[in-house]
């Protein structure tokens, strides 16, 4: 991406950022709900959140969550899609059950985790490892298929071995259907944190959220909300950064 593209994205994104609170501020003038906290409020509200512990101690189980979760859900799924997805047999034997599975709304499997486990961050990151292996199990089983019809062409033309296959064509896909498996699993898995941490009352942001709502403290709630959101963002761009990076020297390498 050239300085000009990049000028160009930064600048929109900056008006984007600067409009928020000023759509915020004029709804806060026309309609004058009660339940809708004034601009000056959420922003009194967010320096309060930031200068406390608890705060920081939400935010980083909430990351920490979402972190374990997504790398295992890409593990498990890359395993699972490169040792059973590369055979219409074996494809067919794991797709079933994927679609079962996928076909359950989250708000049903949560339950299930907390009464086998009861409510602990290993309910947390397994929940996240789900919905990310459910996100990208799709993606990644049609790398794996892709990775392994290139492999039997190069042996018919190339007539490489088995070894070859593995550390010149396998691994390098499997590396890298990972990496963009890991780029759509991002946003799920800082997504199924904080539900989590609304639903089940794990420690975390979401857990602070729907505290503050019971309490009636909206400009809190507005605050966290505005702040999740932008740590998603934050976070959203540094996968997306380390995706590309990763996939381009991967590419190179080949």
């Amino acid at each position: 991406m050239n300085s000009g593209v990049r000028l160009r994205s930064a600048a929109v994104g900056f008006v984007g950022l600067v409009s928020v609170p000023i759509i915020w501020f004029l709804a806060d003038l026309l309609f004058d709900s009660p339940g809708l906290p004034s601009v000056v409020e959420v922003a009194q509200s967010l320096l309060k959140l930031i200068a406390g512990v608890p705060f920081w101690l939400a935010l980083g189980y909430t990351l920490l969550s979402t972190l374990l979760g997504l790398v295992l859900g890409i593990l498990v799924t890359t395993a699972v899609a490169f040792t059973f997805g590369v055979t219409r047999a074996g494809d067919l034997l794991i797709r079933q059950p994927l679609y079962f599975v996928r076909a359950l709304p989250s708000i049903a499997i949560l339950p299930l985790l907390l009464a086998s486990i009861g409510s602990s961050m290993l309910v947390g990151v397994l929940f996240v490892t789900l919905m990310v292996l459910l996100k990208s199990a799709v993606f990644i089983f049609r790398g794996a298929r892709d990775s392994f019809q290139r492999a039997r062409e190069q042996i018919s033309v190339l007539g490489i071995g088995f070894l070859d296959q593995v550390r010149f064509v396998v691994a390098p896909s499997a590396l890298r259907t990972s990496a963009m498996g890991a780029r759509l699993g991002g946003s799920t898995a800082y997504g199924a944190s904080i539900f989590a941490g609304i639903f089940a009352g794990l420690p975390g942001l979401g857990h602070q959220i729907i505290v503050a709502q019971v309490t009636a403290n909206q400009s809190r709630a507005f605050a966290l909300v505005v702040i999740a959101g932008l740590v998603g963002v934050g976070l959203f761009k540094l996968i997306d950064q380390i995706e590309s990076r990763f996939s381009h020297s991967n590419v190179g390498a080949q």
